[in-house]
């Protein structure tokens, strides 16, 4: 009988440290994809500013040119901004959802891709403590 109280006690701390180490796993696994997500975030960010400075920079110049090539600055500068004001307006009057649709698209399958990638290695590590535990 003392054994099998033992025996018992002995299930129920590997069940205890079983338990533990899940939660311990899924707070890593959690705070990973959190910084993970993170970091593409801001990439994205940088990325997306660096490409709108160059492309302010490049409208700049074009009204430069074009003012040059009608004597007049602000013509210039007013043929540009005509020409951005009808891009914004025909984009916020069609409401393209394709592009969100997209958007949406692309983030999915990013979060999938990566947790597939993590899933991957997970089952790696296990494999891998499971054949060291055996030899």
């Amino acid at each position: 009988m003392d054994q099998l109280a033992q025996r018992i006690k002995q299930v129920s701390n590997e069940l205890k440290g079983y338990v533990e180490t899940r939660i311990e796993l899924l707070i890593l696994n959690l705070s990973d994809k959190g910084t993970l997500w993170l970091g593409d975030l801001i990439q994205h960010t940088f990325n997306l500013i660096i490409l709108g400075t160059g492309l302010l920079f490049g409208l700049i110049a074009l009204g430069f040119y074009l003012g040059e090539l009608l004597n007049s600055m602000p013509v210039g500068f007013g043929i540009i901004g005509g020409f951005l004001f009808l891009v914004g307006l025909i984009l916020i009057l069609s409401k393209p959802k394709n592009i969100s649709r997209k958007i949406q698209s692309q983030i999915m399958h990013d979060v999938i891709e990566a947790l597939d990638a993590k899933k991957d290695t997970e089952e790696i590590k296990f494999l891998e403590e499971n054949k060291n535990r055996e030899s």
